[in-house]
């Protein structure tokens, strides 16, 4: 019988790319993988791999309600993750995060033996610096570190998303060895420029802007600490540029960012796009002249981070103007495929985004070398220090 994994975590796996390439490796790899995860609504699924995916509805909590019945409904919903975990009599139960390692780990509690589930704590995040918008107080900080040392003491082994991270990890919590690390990266895009160029053309006929029009593109999540406010105003003063921001978010933060954009003068040209479904994301990356990954330093997750957007932006061969933190400003200028600027800084961004426009010789340049690195930066190759982590399960 092979062994049976349950990948974990306290959001909807439909949004999670990283853990939907994971499992997939691991059904390749002849694990039987099954998902439990949080949902807009209960339903049992089984995708086009085969994997059977539970979801729980979440739990839309009324913060008008009193505290005491809010924390009575989430105290429930975590005893039945609990019990749902443990009735899959899994071989080993990998966590998206902290919160779904800790319930991981209870779900193993009093079972011992062969029995007892392995742990993997897969962690997407530096978890002791996240964005927490101020919820956190330096009590809590400290609860969390003391805690994830703890269950990272329980686990077979840990995966974090970038060497800087890992490393931060193996210091803050006096590790022995360094957590393995598999990067957020996509499989490798064959993409087709002339749909690319229709695509661009239909979309200046939509926006009534000349085909020469200097695009410069955020895609991803519409929220606020990804540099998107820096970006607008950065080319309000530039003639023939236009801002296209590509996804999601809520509409409160995307009605301000509309506010924002009237109140600047002169106004710059920003068109919102609305989400598309992944397998076609790159006909609209492809449309770009230049993608932004100039991500805030609002937190130490974010300065650490090493953003999927990055590597879509390879995969798309779209140059990248990208934050000065460690592991962005490693890959741009490893495989020279962009410029780095300081993401607080509207002239510094202003400056990247003319130099893009304006030296063509340097722009080529970055062309070319994306072509290079998209064949190393690619999922193909990243899986592989994923299946060597869980040669040990199969054979134990």
């Amino acid at each position: 019988m092979p062994k049976k994994i349950v990948k974990f975590l306290l959001s909807d796996i439909s949004y999670a790319s990283r853990d939907q390439k994971e499992i997939s490796v691991l059904k390749e790899m002849g694990f039987n993988v099954e998902v439990l995860c949080i949902g807009n609504h209960s339903e049992n699924i089984i995708n086009e791999l085969g994997i059977k995916i539970k979801k729980i509805e979440d739990l839309h909590l009324n913060y008008s309600q009193k505290k005491i019945s809010r924390f009575a409904k989430i105290l429930r919903r975590k005893v039945e993750l609990i019990k749902l975990l443990r009735a899959y009599n899994a071989d080993c139960i990998s966590c998206h995060d902290l919160d779904a390692l800790l319930l991981g780990w209870m779900a193993g509690l009093f079972i011992f033996g062969k029995k007892k589930p392995l742990l993997i704590y897969d962690s997407h995040e530096y978890e002791a610096g996240r964005n927490t918008s101020g919820t956190r107080n330096k009590f809590r900080t400290w609860l969390i570190i003391k805690l994830e040392k703890f269950l990272m003491g329980k686990v077979s082994f840990s995966l974090m998303v970038n060497d800087t991270i890992a490393q931060e990890i193996q210091k803050l919590h006096h590790l022995r060895e360094k957590p393995y690390v598999v990067r957020n990266i996509p499989p490798y895009w064959n993409i087709d420029e002339d749909i690319c160029l229709e695509q661009r053309k239909l979309l200046c006929e939509t926006l009534k802007l000349p085909i020469d029009t200097f695009f410069v593109m955020y895609h991803g999540g519409l929220t606020s600490g990804r540099g998107i406010e820096k970006l607008i105003e950065a080319t309000k003063d530039l003639e023939g540029v236009a801002v296209l921001l590509l996804g999601y978010g809520n509409q409160e933060y995307i009605q301000t960012l509309k506010e924002f954009i009237t109140k600047l003068s002169p106004q710059p040209k920003v068109s919102f796009l609305a989400a598309v479904p992944y397998k076609d994301l790159w006909k609209y990356l492809g449309i770009a002249d230049v993608g932004m990954v100039t991500i805030e330093n609002v937190c130490l997750s974010y300065y650490y981070s090493l953003p999927n957007k990055l590597f879509e932006n390879i995969q798309s061969l779209t140059p990248v103007i990208g934050s000065n933190f460690p592991e962005i400003r490693h890959i741009i200028e490893n495989y020279n495929i962009g410029l780095i600027c300081d993401p607080s800084n509207t002239k510094s961004i202003t400056d990247c985004i003319i130099r893009m426009r304006s030296e063509k010789k340097e722009y080529n340049l970055y062309i070319a070398n994306l072509k290079d690195a998209k064949k190393t930066l690619c999922w193909e190759n990243e899986k592989l220090i994923l299946k060597k982590t869980y040669t040990n399960i199969i054979s134990n």
